[in-house]
């Protein structure tokens, strides 16, 4: 702020001869930047204040309010301070009047303005970011990154700040003629005004901009969205060149007309610079909102691998697998052909749990699905292996209709609906657990047990019925029905039409 607050704070107090005598610049610049100084660490010190008493997010409104009321009476005072300080240097010429405090004041209070919105900004945004969990999708959570982005961006300070380089020149160029470069006066003087216009159109086009990203936030509406921009900041830059050509008009030492010239030379300026801070804006966003995608994508990735790889650590159950070696460590000594069957039907049995292990991970609509005609493959070396642990203690039945083997279903499927019976009841020579699997119209398989409770059960966490329905979820059919009472439980799950 120094570069436009020195000159025309030295304009309105001493006048021209600021710029025409040398010793009157000197002592003009010397007394600006000390009381400059001063002025910006009362003004700090006060802000700071009232953020510390009033830092409550709900307080928001409280503290906006006495802010400006504390830093606009600090303003008054200052600026006869500062017109009480000059007057006191009889070289500057200045008077201690009303009439000389009053430019002062309209600089200070357009200064604070600014001032004020920083600290509340940045402020907002700390108490934001503490309270506020990053997975909200309020207009809270969305505005304050765009204020945010307001503030730190580098795109922003960097597209600004070229144009302070750039477009005030030449627009001081178009607008008050070649006399911009031969008169100090004018070169000082029309860069400060121009500098101090353009802030608030900055924040304004910045806001525009902001606010067609909020509007269009997906990466699909990238066309959309800049012509958003374009729209919203071209109305900007429409009315902010009427409003700065009517402000230099009232500066009579710039000798500049309000008239259609100047304001169409102003638009057309503006727009050139809209077309370049929108398409600049929507490619950096487009770039960052694709990096997000891509980001988001190599998580779901990592997500699903370890999903299948939690999949695949719950179907090699090392229970079963501990049970089945001691079996089978007891069939070596009792009956070796019968372990060898046994090792077969191991063999095929963690052989499929593997395969089903690696498929689980969807390419397609239904390549996590199997056939009814593999699951009972499966299922027969299943059998086999429970029968030799626990003999006539399970009885397991089948009757599928030959209609319904090549329809599909999730796979362990019939595992898993035994495996759950084994679980939640008891097994005695004497009173066997028969579980009993059919199949039914209108294509429907059922897999019912009686009832034999146990008296103690120890949980093995998530239920695999839930684990069967959501596998049901995962390809959108209508999940598993259960039927229960005093006599059967019975689990009824649709078989699905095979595409292949």
């Amino acid at each position: 702020m120094m570069p436009v607050l020195f000159p025309l704070g030295n304009y309105y107090l001493i006048g021209q001869s600021y710029f025409q005598q040398p010793s009157l610049f000197l002592i003009g610049t010397l007394l600006v930047f000390i009381l400059y100084w001063f002025s910006i660490i009362i003004l700090t010190v006060a802000v700071r204040k009232v953020l510390a008493y009033w830092s409550e997010k709900e307080q928001v409104w409280i503290r906006t309010s006495f802010l400006f009321l504390v830093v606009g009476i600090l303003t008054f005072f200052l600026a006869f301070f500062d017109v009480w300080i000059y007057s006191l240097f009889h070289q500057t010429g200045v008077k201690f009047s009303w009439k000389t405090v009053c430019p002062i004041l309209i600089l200070g209070g357009v200064f604070d303005f600014f001032l004020c919105a920083a600290f509340l900004l940045f402020n907002s945004n700390l108490i934001w970011k503490s309270n506020t969990p990053t997975s909200s999708a309020s207009w809270l959570a969305l505005a304050n990154p765009a204020l945010t982005r307001l503030g730190i961006s580098p795109l922003g300070w960097g597209f600004h700040g070229l144009a302070v380089l750039v477009f005030i020149p030449i627009a001081n160029h178009l607008i008050i003629g070649p006399r911009y470069w031969t008169n100090g006066l004018l070169l000082a003087l029309g860069s400060a005004v121009v500098t101090l216009l353009y802030i608030p159109i900055a924040a304004l086009l910045t806001l525009s901009v902001r606010l067609a990203i909020y509007c269009y936030p997906s990466l699909h509406f990238t066309v959309l969205r800049i012509g958003f921009m374009l729209l919203l900041t071209g109305i900007v830059s429409s009315i902010s060149a009427i409003g700065s050509v009517w402000v230099l008009s009232k500066i009579d030492i710039l000798d500049v007309r309000f008239s259609h010239d100047n304001i169409y030379t102003l638009i057309l300026l503006g727009s050139i610079f809209d077309l370049l801070f929108c398409i600049a804006h929507g490619y950096f966003y487009a770039l960052s909102m694709w990096q997000k995608q891509q980001v988001e994508i190599e998580k779901l990735k990592k997500e699903k691998l370890q999903h299948q790889f939690d999949t695949l650590k719950g179907q090699l159950n090392p229970h079963f697998l501990f049970n089945s070696l001691n079996s089978l460590s007891s069939l070596i000594s009792e009956d070796t052909q019968q372990a060898e069957h046994f090792v077969d039907d191991l063999a095929k049995v963690y052989r499929y749990l593997l395969q089903t292990g690696r498929s689980s991970q969807p390419d397609g609509e239904h390549s996590e699905l199997v056939t009814l005609q593999t699951e009972l493959n499966f299922i027969a070396s299943y059998i086999s292996l429970l029968k030799t642990r626990y003999g006539k203690s399970l009885l397991i039945e089948q009757h599928i209709a030959e209609a319904y083997k090549n329809r599909t279903l999730p796979p362990l499927t019939l595992q898993t609906l035994i495996d759950n019976a084994m679980k939640h009841n008891s097994m005695l020579p004497g009173r066997p657990l028969t579980i009993c699997i059919t199949t039914s119209d209108p294509g429907h398989l059922r897999v019912r047990n009686n009832i034999q409770r146990k008296t103690m059960r120890l949980e093995t966490g998530q239920s695999g019925l839930a684990n069967l329905a959501a596998k049901y979820q995962l390809v959108g059919k209508s999940e598993p029905q259960i039927i229960e009472n005093d006599q059967y439980f019975e689990v009824i799950v649709p078989l699905l039409e095979s595409n292949r």
